[in-house]
């Protein structure tokens, strides 16, 4: 898609967009307000090994399955009372 001179043009104004928030891709370093993560693929489908490992530098370990955010408990009272 990149090799689409629309699509390259419409990702160049969003990355431009991030940088100015000061997100900026793995490559340029460490940054205060986060990282961007930038993938590729190609007719071949993926590289999900490529990713994982791009992933894991930025996160730290990747989970194995879905993550599931423990439920928050909630103290429920009546009006009033």
């Amino acid at each position: 898609m990149i090799e689409s001179p629309a699509y390259r043009q419409t990702w160049e104004r969003k990355e431009a967009w991030y940088r100015s928030g000061g997100i900026l891709p793995v490559e340029d370093g460490s940054v205060h307000e986060g990282s961007l993560i930038l993938t590729t693929d190609n007719l071949d489908g993926v590289d999900v090994p490529q990713w994982t490992e791009l992933a894991r530098k930025v996160i730290g370990e990747v989970p194995s399955g879905p993550v599931i955010p423990p439920k928050k408990k909630v103290k429920k009272t009546l009006p009033g009372v």
